[in-house]
């Protein structure tokens, strides 16, 4: 039984269940309007004021520079302990503001303490996300789309805890904002990591994914079931309770994967193949002949075999395959002198310059790291030398078809149609949230892994620059000018209250009409841009996921083997 639970420890399907409640705790940003009015009436702020924390919010919760870096500084659980501290300092401070423990603070304070507060969810996000990525590489897309979703289903998880059993108390809300997220960061902090060569049938992890998808979906209906019994019918607390309870168990259900494959799966399975499948035993290749001197005199590796990288490979019965996962930022640490060292790579480098005389190899003096090696987030910012090649199925295609679904969205906005805004919502809402679950995916393949956490959060940083731009200078501005002309002109009688004092007010769908063209023509523009990546990264694809790579799995050779020795002896150079 201890060695069972030795396995469940180092089971990829139980860090993606503690990351699954991770994610659960890092969209508590999207639940602002649920405890803003507190804030509001407590701080006194106008509406304005609370726009402007909104704002703040977006910032604090979109920029994880500092969680990037970190990232490639200190483990996943060192990143967890910041967030947590991060996450319970701000929402703390906020909550002790509302109830009146700390005096009232002026409202460029209370931005910066909400920056900090919603700031703690980078680091849970950056955490689950490189952990998972790293333990599924060839699965990056499906895995970034559930920890995705469960973000977004973040703030409806806590609103629906909130109702069940805070309401109508907002600043307990707030405290359980403040607290919450921190405790389960704390509690899954050994369990979330990258775990290394973790070996897997691909048949069994599709019916594992097909649960955990499944279980996403029941999730997010079960909240609209009871968001709607909640708002039409009248229901006693003892039923929101059970709400509340519901929804945890729920939540629970990912567990049963890593225990079902642990306890039911691998007791069915001969004890040799439950140890190959957690443990790292035999040589990848078959050990090289003795080098030897030109008079015949072998020449020793003085390379001790403690670093001679090694892993154990067993084709599966019923012709499924195996897959390897990618932990690129593992290095090899070898425990022999400088001049050993130096005398072997004098080796290397005269069988290379032997092997290019003879025009066997053609060198190609390398200029930085290649598509879906590791690159520095600086090499990743000014790379730009793509391929093109004959086929496959760059992912940024859908990326262009969600832009495409949010174009037709917000044209259907602007026109304004009859019973058109559920379907333009609809469209734009599924086309944002398909965009944000393949960025990461796509950003891990062209530019690697290792500084992965580091990408992800100079990618979201688009967000607050979007909200801000389209919402401070172009849907504001433009809402303004089409307000007074509606005072002014024939539709001023709409206008409401003293024309000095009052907020203009404009009313139709010419208020924003504009601004949905304006938006339109910026997706339009974001296809064209996703055509032009989708051309300049075919060649990536056909290496990670064409038949090249298909031919390598039925030759029995694992792909990430190959990638591991690739770079490996890339790294003499």
């Amino acid at each position: 039984m201890g060695e069972a639970w030795q396995r469940l420890y180092k089971n990829k399907w139980l860090v993606l269940a503690f990351s699954i409640w991770i994610q659960s705790c890092s969209g508590v940003g999207y639940a602002f309007g649920s405890y803003s009015p507190i804030i509001k009436s407590v701080l006194g702020f106008d509406q304005k004021g609370i726009s402007r924390l909104g704002v703040a919010k977006d910032i604090g919760d979109s920029v994880g520079l500092l969680a990037g870096t970190l990232c490639d500084l200190v483990p996943i659980w060192g990143l967890f302990i910041c967030g947590a501290l991060v996450n319970l300092i701000g929402y703390g401070s906020i909550w002790l503001i509302v109830t009146k423990q700390l005096p009232p603070v002026p409202l460029w304070a209370m931005c910066l303490i909400m920056m900090v507060a919603t700031n703690g969810e980078t680091f849970f996000n950056t955490g689950a996300l490189v952990a998972c990525v790293r333990n599924f590489p060839q699965n990056r897309g499906g895995i970034v789309g559930i920890l995705k979703g469960f973000t977004g289903l973040s703030g409806a998880i806590f609103t629906q805890l909130y109702t069940s059993f805070y309401a109508p108390d907002q600043a307990k809300f707030i405290f359980l904002v403040a607290t919450g997220p921190s405790m389960v960061a704390l509690f899954t902090l050994l369990i979330v990591r990258p775990i290394p060569q973790v070996v897997s049938i691909i048949k069994e992890d599709d019916k594992n994914f097909n649960v955990i998808y499944s279980v996403c979906l029941v999730i997010a209906a079960y909240l609209m079931g009871a968001m709607i019994v909640h708002d039409f019918l009248s229901v006693n607390h003892y039923v929101q309770v059970g709400f509340a309870f519901g929804l945890l168990l729920l939540l629970f259900i990912p567990l049963i994967v890593p225990f079902y494959q642990v306890f039911v799966v691998d007791p069915k399975k001969p004890q040799s193949d439950i140890e190959n499948d957690y443990n790292i035993k035999a040589p990848l290749l078959a050990p090289a002949p003795p080098e030897r001197t030109p008079s015949g005199r072998e020449i020793k590796n003085e390379y001790p075999k403690a670093i001679k990288p090694t892993i154990t490979y067993y084709p599966p019965p019923s012709g499924d395959f195996i897959e390897f996962s990618e932990m690129e930022d593992e290095k090899m640490r070898p425990e022999v002198s400088e001049r050993a060292r130096h005398e072997q790579l004098a080796r290397m480098s005269s069988r290379l310059y032997k092997a290019v005389a003879e025009g066997a190899v053609k060198v190609k003096r390398k200029r930085g790291p290649r598509r879906g090696q590791d690159f520095t987030l600086a090499q990743a910012l000014i790379k730009a030398d793509f391929w093109l090649i004959d086929y496959a199925a760059p992912r940024p295609i859908l990326m262009a078809c969600a832009q495409g679904m949010m174009a037709v969205g917000h044209l259907m906005f602007a026109m304004a149609w009859p019973g058109s805004m559920y379907i333009a919502s609809l469209l734009v809402g599924f086309g944002y949230g398909c965009h944000w679950a393949i960025v990461p995916a796509t950003a891990s393949e062209l530019f690697g892994l290792k500084n992965f956490g580091a990408l992800y959060n100079v990618l979201t940083i688009a967000v607050p620059i979007g909200s801000l731009v389209f919402s401070g200078l172009i849907a504001g501005p433009i809402y303004d000018a089409e307000a007074e002309k509606q005072r002014s002109g024939a539709l001023g009688a709409y206008a409401r209250g003293p024309l000095a004092d009052e907020s203009l007010v404009c009313e139709g769908a010419i208020c924003f009409q504009l601004t949905f063209f304006i938006m339109t023509a910026v997706c339009i523009f974001g296809v064209v841009l996703n055509l032009i990546l989708i051309k300049r990264t075919y060649r990536v694809y056909q290496a990670l996921y064409g038949k090249r790579g298909d031919s390598l799995l039925h030759n029995k050779v694992p792909r990430a083997v190959l990638e591991q020795d690739a770079s490996s002896s890339s790294s003499f150079h």
